[in-house]
């Protein structure tokens, strides 16, 4: 069964980020985007089935409404970082005016 997470939805400019140890989710979905580095051990993640391995000091990206969940692999430390879609075009215009810089 997939879970729909109302608390990722619909707030201007919310932004969560927690560390989690050995971290399990069950299938879910939201309207957030989400970031997930390991930043210690392995985790296995499924993305809309797909699955990923994700070693020490990798991060996926979550796009909103993919279902996704974790497992722990090894003994591990996950950062989740859940925001809301806004800051998107927030970051690509940093990006772009920094990579105008650089030319």
């Amino acid at each position: 069964m997939i879970d729909y997470q109302i608390e990722n939805f619909a707030k201007a400019y919310d932004y969560r980020s927690n560390n989690h140890e050995n971290w399990k989710v069950m299938p879910h979905i939201h309207e957030f985007s989400e970031l997930v580095f390991t930043k210690s051990g392995v985790t296995t993640m499924y993305i809309n089935g797909r699955k990923f391995l994700v070693p020490e000091n990798h991060a996926l990206l979550i796009i909103p409404n993919q279902i996704h969940e974790y497992s722990a692999e090894t003994q591990s430390i996950l950062r989740c970082c859940v925001f809301s879609n806004d800051f998107i075009p927030i970051f690509f215009l940093s990006c772009l005016k920094k990579a105008a810089f650089l030319d």
